[in-house]
């Protein structure tokens, strides 16, 4: 099996996370296109994450990997077409962001339409932690990070046996 190469992830400060991507024209070449996905999705497997978004690999294209479960998934072009009124509370962090955990705000229940490599067009509902992920990675997208929205922003400690 021939091995993937990884993308190096951005870390902050990097001003390229600021950046809103552009959505990716349906012109794009196929083979680009699986090849970015393969990539990404073994660098964020690489890095034990669960979501992983274009400026975080250096590209400007708008798509994210996600995982949810078992399931992974490379969305093209992803825009979350309503929340819910409902929110809840919860730690996040970023590979972008080593070692610093934030409180976020996130709505309960979303919806997130997409396009698959196979041209596609999906509209899924999520809720809690997995409509935590979309939200999280589609800020990326729109050069928001976790510690712009955060109520409280901390280090983790360092756990010596």
């Amino acid at each position: 099996m021939k091995k993937v190469k990884l993308y190096e992830i951005s870390k902050e400060p990097r001003r390229f996370l600021r950046t809103r991507c552009t959505n990716i024209p349906n012109i794009l070449d196929i083979n680009l296109l699986e090849d970015i996905s393969k990539r990404a999705i073994a660098t964020m497997l690489h890095a034990n994450g669960c979501g992983l978004a274009a400026p975080q690999i250096g590209s400007s294209l708008r798509f994210v990997v996600v995982k949810l479960g078992e399931e992974i998934i490379f969305a093209i072009n992803p825009r979350i077409t309503s929340f819910s009124v409902a929110q809840f509370v919860s730690p996040e962090g970023c590979l972008s962001i080593p070692g610093v955990v934030g409180v976020v705000h996130r709505s309960t229940k979303i919806c997130v339409e997409y396009t698959t490599l196979n041209d596609d067009i999906c509209v899924r509902n999520f809720s809690n932690h997995y409509a935590a992920i979309w939200q999280h990675e589609i800020d990326h997208l729109n050069g928001i990070l976790f510690t712009d929205i955060a109520l409280a922003v901390w280090r983790e400690s360092i756990k010596t046996l």
